[in-house]
């Protein structure tokens, strides 16, 4: 999937930094009033004339930390406390510099040491529990947050980095209601909005979390994280121009940032432009040679390609930087076992092409369960891409029972002669209890099923159609089918249980079958937001790869469809094919 980028904690690391109110007129007072290398002039001039006054210390030592001097305010802040051993003030402030200059656990020490010389110091409680959070001790970070929340409950900050700590342990109603306590006090907060958008997307929310980043780009069109997980939203909605548009503007504002690269590369690959993802890829790894994703990323696009050797030389890459990633090591041994099986099929003959024959029916045109937009455009590209690969193809939309039990009818004909048939089915589909057992149909377009019973007599039972191509040497069914279930009140009525999601696999499959479902068993599939299905366009796109036998030809499929729809949909097939079968050609 793609990968949002990491969210922001608050962006107050150094709210601790408050000079002293000096007691001292002149110098003094211009050591407090004026910032900057005027404000250090000034401080410095204080100090000559009363070098015992800490106050000025602590002054001149938040303008050099200011300005990036931090080895200076801290050598300020330690003449403080030699000074004024008691100071809260000059320990916080050494602290927030230690950690400006990466040594956390300094800064820890320093932030505990304020603490202890006053015990209701929210700052202190706050700064720390920022320091905790980068070390990744989230237990002592939240604890010091609450304190900080328990100190001053209104304000932003504190809540807002909480709910960062709930996210990162996985809490995410409690990092939810953080960030929405944290915008009531602050309306429009950027960094609520953006982490509250993370987690909405981490909750599989997409349009919440659009939301969100909508408000902060109105702020700022320019703002790179707002856009950048915007298009991580809209990815997850398969809506993959938006989310290229997004991830375009983000590389137009950072063009050396590779991160935006991969991610358009994953959207344009879940889009079906191979070269176009490619080009990505590269510039990611150019940009950050010792990223293993990217590696894996592109080793994905030859193995799409059928480049086997540079899919393995990439996947190899990957494994080398990272020993331990499991998706490349599982890749590397798919893409092993598809390069030595194309090798082995020089050698042994597959099942010849002989006659080919499909019929492909959409229906979409249902009147009370209400339309489906795809199916028909499906049926035409299923269509298109099965005739390009030799296929004789009779495509069906919008078909009552009559006329679907009729097609089926006609082409087990066809299918009795052929050496591979397919019914490729797109529409509504249920499963519905049968003895005990659940059975799949294929729901026409003037189905009512006002009772269960009448399922035999309104639908066409998924073991009618493996009937119909059961001649066949070679019988492939897939179904583009496992939507909501528009008659589950139906269902749940008639046998007084909680209907069942999607389809039910077969219990045996038939040998020289394949059975495909867009996803798995018991899981719903979307109608997409394109003109055809996730599932179809993977298919599609897929079918007529040449030296790819037909199991792992869905296997590309699954992955597809699992990328296109953010790991919510996954195909599952069942499988009794008794030897290969190349769809696309050899």
């Amino acid at each position: 999937m793609a990968r949002p980028l990491p969210v922001l904690l608050v962006a107050t690391l150094f709210v601790g930094l408050v000079a002293a109110v000096p007691a001292r007129a002149g110098d003094a007072e211009d050591c407090q009033r004026l910032t900057g290398e005027a404000g250090i002039r000034a401080c410095t001039a204080a100090i000559a004339r009363s070098p015992g006054d800490a106050n000025s210390y602590i002054s001149r030592g938040v303008e050099y930390a200011g300005l990036g001097q931090h080895d200076r305010a801290i050598r300020d802040y330690e003449q403080a406390i030699a000074l004024r051993p008691s100071d809260a003030m000059a320990r916080l402030n050494r602290g927030n510099s230690y950690r400006a200059l990466g040594d956390t656990e300094r800064a820890i020490a320093e932030f505990g040491q304020a603490i202890s010389l006053k015990p209701d110091y929210y700052k202190a409680f706050f700064n720390r529990g920022l320091a905790y959070s980068a070390l990744g001790d989230r237990d002592r970070a939240l604890a010091d947050f609450n304190q900080a929340i328990a100190l001053k409950s209104d304000d932003p900050d504190a809540f807002t980095s909480r709910g960062r700590i709930f996210r990162d342990k996985g809490d995410n109603d409690r990092a939810i209601a953080d960030y929405d306590r944290a915008l009531a006090l602050k309306p429009g907060y950027r960094l609520a909005l953006i982490n509250r958008g993370d987690v909405n997307i981490r909750r599989k929310e997409p349009d919440r979390a659009i939301a969100d980043f909508d408000q902060v780009i109105a702020q700022n069109p320019d703002d790179v994280l707002a856009l950048f997980n915007r298009g991580v939203a809209f990815q997850a909605k398969s809506l993959h121009d938006r989310a290229i548009a997004d991830y375009t503007r983000v590389i137009a504002l950072k063009p050396d940032d590779p991160d935006g690269y991969t991610n358009r590369g994953i959207a344009y690959r879940a889009k079906g432009d191979a070269d176009r993802a490619l080009a990505d890829y590269n510039k990611a790894i150019a940009l950050r040679p010792a990223d293993p994703s990217n590696y894996n990323n592109r080793g994905n696009i030859f193995w799409d390609k059928g480049d086997f050797d540079r899919a393995l030389a990439d996947y190899e890459r990957a494994i080398q930087l990272r020993p331990d990633y499991a998706v490349a090591i599982d890749n590397r041994k798919l893409v092993v076992a598809q390069r030595d099986k194309a090798k082995a099929a020089a050698a042994t003959p597959a099942i010849p092409a002989g006659a080919r024959v499909a019929l492909v029916i959409g229906n979409g045109a249902y009147g009370r369960m209400g339309r489906l937009r795809n199916p028909a455009n499906d049926a035409a590209a299923v269509g298109k891409a099965l005739t390009a690969i030799g296929f004789s193809v009779e495509i069906v939309t919008d078909a009552n029972r009559e006329t679907m039990a009729r097609s089926l009818r006609a082409f087990s004909d066809k299918a009795d002669r052929a050496e591979i048939a397919m019914v490729y089915y797109s529409g509504h589909a249920v499963q519905i209890p049968r003895g005990g057992a659940m059975e799949n149909y294929l729901l026409p377009v003037d189905a009512q099923l006002s009772d269960i019973r009448d399922a035999e007599d309104e639908a066409i039972g998924l073991g009618r159609v493996m009937e119909r191509v059961g001649r066949a040497k070679t019988r492939i069914v897939v179904l583009d089918a496992c939507r909501d279930n528009p008659f589950a009140a139906q269902i749940a009525s008639a046998t007084r249980s909680t209907p069942a999601r999607g389809l039910a696999r077969l219990a045996v499959p038939n040998h020289g079958s394949l059975v495909v479902y867009s996803t798995a068993p018991q899981d719903v599939a979307g109608d997409g937001d394109g003109d055809l299905s996730p599932f179809t366009r993977a298919f599609v796109e897929t079918v007529a790869t040449k030296g790819l036998d037909a199991r792992l030809m869905i296997g590309r499929v699954r992955s597809k469809v699992f990328e296109a729809t953010g790991g919510r949909q996954t195909p599952y097939s069942d499988d009794g094919l008794l030897q290969e079968v190349y769809l696309g050609g050899q």
